[in-house]
């Protein structure tokens, strides 16, 4: 763990760890009761939020780099959404509302890439990086409508379009880093 100002930068593997923990801590509260299984209504919504671990990304956070973003934010909560839908299945309500917010929060996330295009990877290429932004923007816009609509399959759909997005970026931009 490292200290940068206020903010405190994991790497990619306690980023990993974090997501699952995540998952954990949100299955443990369905379990426990903490956020009940079954229709979520506004109270039950406000629960979930408020018991997502405090290392979470949120959307509001600022990210001092792209790096920085993906490691701190959009891997963290793409691993969550792709665990939960690969190896939580039937998701109940509460898990469609988690993964619809987490959803949410990458959809903030991608919105935002095209700020740190000064970025010295991107400079030999910076329409392709525009153009993958575009894409995974509107993935992430797609995943989160359908958990929002319970539509499972297509939720299937999108998380490999989302994977699929972020492998296409690393090939062109990140040739250290592979997605799988």
């Amino acid at each position: 763990m490292i200290e940068v100002g206020k903010r405190t930068v994991f790497s990619a593997n306690k980023c990993w760890a974090i997501a699952i923990a995540a998952y954990i801590c949100l299955s443990a509260f369905c379990t426990m009761g903490i956020v009940g299984a079954g229709s979520v209504d506004g109270s039950a919504k406000k629960t979930i939020e408020a018991n997502l671990p405090d290392h979470f990304p949120k959307t509001e956070k600022e990210y001092f780099s792209l790096v920085e973003l993906m490691e701190g934010g959009m891997h963290p909560l793409f691993t969550f959404v792709s665990f939960t839908v690969w190896h939580d299945a039937p998701l109940d309500d509460d898990k469609y509302y988690a993964v619809e917010i987490a959803a949410k929060r990458m959809n903030s996330l991608a919105r935002t890439l095209n700020d740190y295009e000064d970025n010295s990877k991107l400079q030999h290429n910076p329409v392709e990086f525009k153009i993958k932004a575009v894409h995974l923007t509107r993935y992430t816009e797609i995943l989160e409508k359908a958990a929002r609509e319970h539509e499972f399959e297509k939720m299937k759909k999108y998380v490999i379009q989302i994977e699929n997005s972020c492998t296409g970026c690393h090939v062109l931009f990140n040739k250290n880093l592979r997605t799988n």
